[in-house]
């Protein structure tokens, strides 16, 4: 029998660039280390900060990518849990909210609203440095990242 070498996976603090052996560490690190004098922690990305770190974690993916929330009937993943969970009502037959242009059906009324943009054309959501123009929230926040990162 031989010993195979496994490398250790390292956490880096995004804001001291110190490595942790692993994610709570990490976590504990920041905490005591970079927490503000009013008890919040400040994002590694932005200037948005939280009194719970779950809290921030879930802001931070909004910044990484990182969607660890997946549907087990479709795939579709989310960066959080609650998001999943809302996500999970499109998979029940109740879809009360219809389109009167098209027929469509939707389980939540938000859905509903930010579909007939579709047949409307009303893009409601502004940059506020280019001033391009956005059907939803989320499409003006994607475009902010990619077009605008150092804002």
């Amino acid at each position: 029998m031989s010993l195979v070498a496994v490398p250790r996976q390292n956490f880096g603090c995004g804001i001291c660039n110190q490595p942790f052996p692993s994610r709570e560490l990490l976590l504990r690190h920041r905490r005591r280390a970079h927490n503000r004098m009013d008890g919040r922690v400040e994002c590694r990305y932005c200037s948005y900060s939280s009194n719970h770190m779950a809290t921030l974690d879930a802001h931070e993916r909004k910044h990484t990518g990182e969607k660890p929330f997946g549907c087990g009937t479709c795939g579709k993943t989310f960066t959080r849990k609650s998001s999943l969970n809302l996500h999970m009502k499109t998979h029940m037959q109740r879809r009360p909210f219809g389109c009167d242009s098209c027929g469509r059906r939707f389980t939540q009324k938000v859905h509903l609203i930010c579909h007939q943009r579709q047949h409307t054309g009303e893009a409601p959501y502004e940059c506020d440095r280019c001033k391009m123009r956005f059907k939803n929230s989320s499409g003006l926040r994607s475009h902010k990242i990619k077009q605008h990162p150092d804002s």
